[in-house]
């Protein structure tokens, strides 16, 4: 079994909480999920331009997160979090070309909505609002030198409901990435520097 596989092993066998989140393929005659859905998930994989996206209600993300994070609290002694593999997972989905409707993709959804929960944007986002309510992407990166992943999250919280359309959501991926490509002066984007770049798609039009 190599490394990719065990890892699935792995993160299949010992995570995948009891709670239930739509997943969406993206596709322009999507007609969404849940119709009380404020929250919306999009995970994606730079190197692939792989993409899912999910909802769910702000109130259901704490009590998801905090499931995800007891489920890791078993897998190696409880000495990894989200974050450590939230990044991964999404980057491996890419790699296999997972269905966004798969389980693989909806571990890694799973994994990413209580790693976000793990960052200072989230912070900063629900400082106010005390709830995850709007558009969170998290973005991964693999990294040309040393084939490490780099994940940042990104926060909108626009007053439309609803999955982000797929091109609107295209765009909002080209402007960020673009902007860790370009500005050095952001810790994303020095790490990237300092990597030797990141593995674009061609798909964005973009060169590391």
């Amino acid at each position: 079994m190599n490394n990719e596989h065990k890892f699935w092993h792995n993160i299949a066998a010992t995570v995948y909480p009891g709670w239930d989140v739509f997943l969406d393929p993206l596709s322009k005659s999507s007609s969404g999920g849940l119709s009380d859905a404020d929250t919306f998930i999009y995970a994606i994989d730079v190197a692939t331009m792989w993409t899912a996206a999910s909802c769910l209600r702000a109130m259901d993300a704490q009590r998801a997160a905090d499931d995800m994070q007891r489920q890791l609290a078993g897998f190696k002694g409880g000495q990894i979090t989200a974050a450590d593999v939230a990044g991964e997972a999404i980057v491996t989905c890419g790699r296999n070309s997972s269905p966004p409707d798969s389980r693989e993709a909806k571990i890694a959804i799973n994994l990413t909505v209580c790693a976000l929960r793990q960052t200072q944007t989230y912070k900063i986002a629900t400082e106010k609002s005390g709830s995850m309510l709007g558009h969170w992407l998290y973005i991964s990166y693999t990294l040309n030198n040393n084939g490490g992943i780099l994940s940042r999250p990104c926060y909108f919280h626009p007053e439309a409901r609803g999955l982000m359309d797929p091109d609107k959501l295209t765009s909002l991926i080209h402007a960020v990435v673009r902007g860790d490509l370009t500005n050095h002066t952001t810790l994303v984007g020095r790490t990237i520097k300092d990597s030797g770049g990141a593995v674009v798609a061609p798909a964005l039009g973009l060169t590391p």
